[in-house]
């Protein structure tokens, strides 16, 4: 008998919002900073998610948005901005928001994920026919 999984929600990210350096900016990746990253970091469509495998990217990512809304912004502005949030973390999340965003791509919808579900008290393993629940004779 199989256990029957939730599957997690999945939708297309609106355009985020951030604050940096005090300010606001709106994250939409679109024609002019896409021109500027794949230009910095000589990716490729083909190629393009593989170019945020390197971190280094990230903050060239931030940047182009920026730019595109004020180009007085410089690359050592948004890395002195980064440095400033709490997690590398949120950097990668919003990176990746930002892109499912521009490229119309689902995202799981934030809220429990599996393991959340796992930890509800069974101890199922989806490789095993069976729970691993034991029961007393």
């Amino acid at each position: 008998m199989a256990k029957d999984k939730k599957a997690k929600a999945m939708e297309v990210p609106q355009v985020p919002t951030v604050e940096l350096g005090g300010q606001y900016w709106e994250m939409r990746f679109g024609h002019k900073a896409m021109r500027r990253f794949c230009s910095m970091t000589k990716c490729k469509m083909s190629t393009f998610d593989d170019a945020l495998d390197d971190y280094g990217n990230y903050a060239k990512l931030f940047w182009c948005i920026i730019w595109a809304q004020d180009e007085k912004v410089t690359l050592e502005d948004v890395n002195k901005w980064l440095e400033e949030w709490d997690s590398m973390g949120d950097v990668v999340s919003t990176a990746s928001k930002i892109l499912a965003a521009a490229m119309k791509r689902p995202m799981p919808v934030d809220g429990p994920d599996e393991e959340a579900e796992k930890a509800d008290g069974d101890d199922w393993d989806e490789d095993e026919e069976n729970p691993t629940e034991t029961t007393s004779p």
